[in-house]
Parts: C-alpha cells; sequence; structure tokens
C-alpha cells in the first residue's frame, strides 16, 4: 500500500512539474546544453584523430627520408672502396643507372 501511494505522489510530482513552463525551459535548456558537449566532445575525439595520424604519417616520411638518406650514404661509401656498382646494386636495392649518379 506504502508503494502505490509513492508511486501516486510521484506521478503528481510529474504532472506537476510537466504543467511548469519554466521547469520545462530549465529541462529544455539542460537537454541542449548535454547536446552541445556531447557535440563538443565529439569534435575534440575528431580533432584528435587526425592531429594523432598526421603526426604519424610525418614521422613515417621522416623515417623514411632518413632511411633513404642512409642507403645513399652507404652507396657513397662502398663506391669510395672501390665497390663495383653492380655488386652495389645487388645488395642496395638500387639500379646501376641510379648508383652511377652518385659517382
Amino acid at each position: 500500500m506504502q508503494e502505490s501511494q509513492e508511486m501516486r505522489e510521484a506521478d503528481a510530482k510529474l504532472l506537476e512539474l510537466s504543467a511548469d513552463k519554466e521547469a520545462q525551459e530549465i529541462a529544455e535548456a539542460r537537454k541542449d546544453a548535454i547536446w552541445v558537449r556531447n557535440h563538443m566532445m565529439e569534435c575534440l575525439r575528431e580533432e584528435t584523430e587526425i592531429r594523432v595520424r598526421e603526426e604519424t604519417e610525418a614521422r613515417v616520411h621522416e623515417e623514411c627520408d632518413k632511411a633513404e638518406a642512409e642507403k645513399l650514404e652507404s652507396v657513397k661509401s662502398m663506391l669510395a672502396d672501390g665497390f663495383p656498382p653492380s655488386t652495389i646494386a645487388k645488395h642496395i636495392k638500387l639500379s646501376i643507372e641510379e648508383i652511377e649518379k652518385l659517382k
């Protein structure tokens, strides 16, 4: 019996609040604020993902450039030590023409 009384009181309060224009406006403002917060969080998440992807791509390009520079230095060193271009080409994935240009 107590529980049904509490339910009736809750239903009455709900009806009272629903009829109250100010309470409706507060509830609507709260709903809007939650939507804005969620939208901002989603935008921040997307911006973070983009920034991380761009930074990762930049690091990959930097590492590739570094590896390519090291490879060219190795070729120059091997040429200076008298290795023939055909031997260098076999071990360092470059064409003989590319190696000849480094002489």
